[in-house]
C-alpha cells in the first residue's frame, strides 16, 4: 500500500513525469486514474494474460510480457 501512496504523493508534488506500474491487477486502476490527474504519463507492464482491461484503459502505454517472457513493447512517445 505504501507504494501506491508514494506514487500518488509524488505525482501530486510534480516530481515525476512518468509513473510505471508492474502489475496487471485492476485494483490499481483508480490509483493510476488519480495519478494521471496530476500530469504524469502512466505505463503499465504486465503479463498479457493477466492485464486487466481497466488498466489498459487508464494507461498511456501498456507493455505486455507474453508466456515466453518476451516483451511486446509499443513505440513509446514520451
Amino acid at each position: 500500500m505504501l507504494l501506491a501512496v508514494d506514487m500518488l504523493e509524488d505525482a501530486h508534488r510534480g516530481i515525476i513525469d512518468v509513473a510505471m506500474l508492474f502489475s496487471g491487477d485492476a485494483d490499481f486502476a483508480p490509483l493510476l486514474e488519480a495519478v494521471r490527474q496530476y500530469g504524469p504519463r502512466v505505463i503499465v507492464v504486465a503479463h498479457s494474460d493477466s492485464l486487466a482491461d481497466d488498466l489498459r484503459l487508464v494507461a498511456d502505454v501498456t507493455v505486455e510480457i507474453d508466456r515466453q517472457q518476451h516483451l511486446v513493447i509499443p513505440e513509446l512517445a514520451l
